[in-house]
């Protein structure tokens, strides 16, 4: 069962009794990341009067956050039913190929953040000892590193406009919370040390520049140089001062910026030319770096070059 598993445009959990695999729950999300195409990483957020699943498993590992103020729920997974309650900001965790039932007859609001276990096995190449990794089932607990986690995802689901790049950075930060804190064989997180060398700093960079109106993608530029996402993130932030984020964030508004004052042209089309997914993206980064939105400056530098 632990296949590695790309999530679909929907989670789906493996049906013993069909033979099938099928979404939980069954009605449509009211949010999802699936059109953010993280990789290995799928969003959910549901609103469903209740839910009664038997005999059901993830494909992959899946973190939930309930939004409800207190809901009760009936969960087993070792054929002992147990009673739990739920309240807002609560965490679960079903591991792939976790075999479980579970009964919540109240509405329940609730997030789902589903991990591949080939993305938490890249996580845990951070981690000394590279075994595979088996994840603790655990219902209706406190981890206020997930809970923010899963919410600071769900507002960039909702915002929509950072890229791959932001959400793949978080959701690699929730996957080595995960294999740190709740992997069957307890690990210590082995740091990263000092930062990239000039090498590999100078191929990323290199990487970047080139490809700067594209989805950068946190998992291509770490094998870029030759490293896990965690590492790569923490390295390339003692390099640089800053995460790759925020540096490509830095890097398109630079060129948006130079281009705007060499060619000029429409707003909207340098927005799109440098990566950014529009011209109001593109403008709140831009006015938070000179001052002025990119109109603002364009109209500037139109009226300087006249007079020159």
């Amino acid at each position: 069962m632990h296949e590695l598993v790309t999530p679909p445009d929907r989670e789906l959990m493996f049906d013993l009794k069909s033979g099938r695999r099928v979404p939980v729950p069954p009605a449509l999300p009211t949010l999802t990341s699936a059109s953010l195409q993280w990789d290995g990483v799928l969003l959910e957020e549901h609103t469903v009067s209740s839910v009664e699943v038997t005999d059901v498993c993830p494909l992959n590992h899946v973190v939930a956050l309930c939004l409800n103020s207190q809901v009760e729920m009936e969960w087993t997974s070792n054929g002992t039913w147990q009673r739990f309650t739920l309240e807002n900001g609560t965490v679960s965790l079903i591991p792939a190929g976790l075999v479980h039932s579970a009964r919540v007859p109240s509405t329940c609001r609730y997030i789902t953040v589903s991990l591949t276990p080939s993305f938490v096995a890249a996580a845990a190449n951070s981690f000394p000892k590279g075994r595979p990794v088996q994840l603790r089932c655990f219902v209706a607990r406190k981890d206020g590193f997930l809970a923010g986690i899963a919410l600071a995802l769900r507002k960039e689901v909702e915002n929509g406009r950072s890229g791959r790049l932001y959400g793949e950075t978080l959701a690699t930060a929730l996957a080595v919370h995960l294999v740190h804190h709740y992997a069957e064989e307890p690990t210590e997180l082995n740091p990263p040390v000092g930062g990239l060398s000039q090498q590999r700093l100078r191929a990323v960079l290199q990487h970047i520049e080139q490809h700067l109106a594209e989805d950068l993608n946190l998992n291509a530029l770490a094998q870029r140089a030759g490293l896990s996402a965690y590492h790569f993130a923490r390295m390339f932030k003692e390099s640089t001062g800053t995460s790759p984020h925020q540096y490509v964030l830095r890097c398109r508004v630079e060129r948006a910026r130079l281009l705007l004052q060499v060619a000029g042209g429409r707003v909207v089309d340098v927005a799109l030319k440098v990566g950014f997914s529009d011209q109001g993206h593109m403008a709140r980064h831009f006015k938070r770096a000179y001052g002025v939105t990119p109109e603002v400056y364009l109209r500037t530098e139109v009226k300087r070059r006249r007079v020159a």
